[in-house]
């Protein structure tokens, strides 16, 4: 098993609430759906000390490897979560960590 970390800013003005509301109701239960994924999770940033951390989202995913990811994004069949996902997020600002042990 892999983890995935998916960091990322939100838009300008994008509202916080419903952006998780889309979350938890499309995206978390269709990405856990998937085939490899072991664990999918968003978490909202709130109060970091003096702006130390630059995202307002991380996303924890556990995958049984990272292609496996990959291919889930890339899958013509995911476009539309990425459609409705970049209404709220920034694209620009996502960075993909990944570890293994």
């Amino acid at each position: 098993m892999e983890q995935v970390y998916a960091y990322y800013r939100l838009k300008e003005g994008a509202n916080r609430d419903k952006f998780m509301t889309h979350m938890q109701t499309v995206d978390v239960p269709a990405m856990r759906k998937q085939p490899g994924v072991d664990s999918f999770n968003v978490y909202l940033v709130h109060e970091v000390p003096l702006g130390q951390f630059a995202f307002d989202v991380v996303e924890d995913i556990v995958v049984d490897r990272f292609e496996t990811w990959d291919k889930i994004c890339e899958a013509p069949e995911h476009q539309t979560y990425i459609d409705q996902w970049e209404q709220y997020a920034d694209a620009d600002s996502l960075v993909f960590v990944r570890t293994c042990s």
